[in-house]
């Protein structure tokens, strides 16, 4: 009876005979995963699943990413940064423009003395109570530090 070496040393002859060569793969967590996924899912071999993602990859003429270094172009000396005029001229009233000015600023844009008008009335209601006529915070905070809140105690 054969020894399991003896049939793997056979079987890499075979492979050989083949035409077909061997090598090892160090992957990644999420590869290892995607690997056994995609094995569970057709359940061929790991060598077999590998060499149809390359033959993928030949075929959607996939060029590996690389790094290319362009040389600058040489600027003329005679070219200053700072003699140069600025392309979109500032706006001036002088010029005929107008400021800037955002959209909403004229239309439908509350007045500095109504936004003022609405925060003060927040501060003061809380969420009001039409039997006690007073807000809930204020009656939480009253009652919770106030002598009221230490008569009934709940053991």
């Amino acid at each position: 009876m054969k020894k399991q070496s003896d049939r793997i040393k056979i079987w890499r002859e075979r492979k050989k005979a083949e035409g077909k060569t061997s090598i090892t793969v160090v992957l990644s967590h999420e590869a290892r995963a995607i690997l056994a996924e995609e094995k569970e899912k057709t359940g061929e071999s790991y060598s077999v699943i590998v060499e149809k993602a390359l033959q993928a990859l030949k075929k959607k003429h996939y060029k590996l990413p690389s790094q290319k270094h362009f040389k600058r172009e040489e600027v003329p000396a005679n070219v200053s940064i700072s003699n140069k005029k600025p392309v979109i001229p500032a706006v001036s009233q002088a010029n005929g423009g107008q400021p800037k000015t955002l959209i909403d600023d004229l239309v439908h844009y509350p007045t500095l003395r109504d936004i003022e008008l609405e925060q003060t009335l927040k501060k003061k209601r809380g969420i009001y109570d039409a039997k006690l006529k007073k807000g809930f915070f204020n009656r939480l905070f009253r009652f919770s530090a106030g002598p009221k809140s230490r008569k009934k105690k709940w053991f």
